[in-house]
């Protein structure tokens, strides 16, 4: 597979309203690292990318550990 057929793939996809929208939701988070803003960017992270019909690995080390978020999500 080439890089533009990859390219032509993912054209319909992507929107530049989108990422917007995505950068502006992160950002309205306090997202230091340790925080609960942080815990909530992540947890609005996966539910976007499972309502887009992903399945994310979330990778937990020390305090960003799945018993400390909902279930819901994990």
């Amino acid at each position: 597979m080439t890089f533009e057929t990859i390219m032509d793939a993912l054209r319909p996809l992507v929107s530049g309203q989108r990422a917007k929208d995505a950068v502006r939701q992160i950002a309205k988070h306090h997202r230091v690292q340790a925080s609960p803003g942080y815990d909530d960017a992540a947890r609005w992270l996966v539910q976007e990318l499972r309502a887009s019909g992903l399945e994310p690995e979330v990778v937990s080390e020390g305090r960003y550990s799945p018993d400390l978020l909902p279930a819901s999500i994990w």
